[in-house]
């Protein structure tokens, strides 16, 4: 279950061309184009 504010996040990094970081990746780990690091 992703929080309140994870769909926020992902799409900001998702526009900005950022990486993501987080301890949780299941939570990001769907969504199309978007960079995660895992913490």
């Amino acid at each position: 279950m992703s929080g309140y504010y994870d769909p926020i996040v992902a799409a900001t990094a998702r526009h900005l061309g950022s990486q993501l970081a987080t301890f949780n990746r299941r939570h990001f780990e769907h969504i199309r184009g978007l960079s995660l690091v895992t913490l």
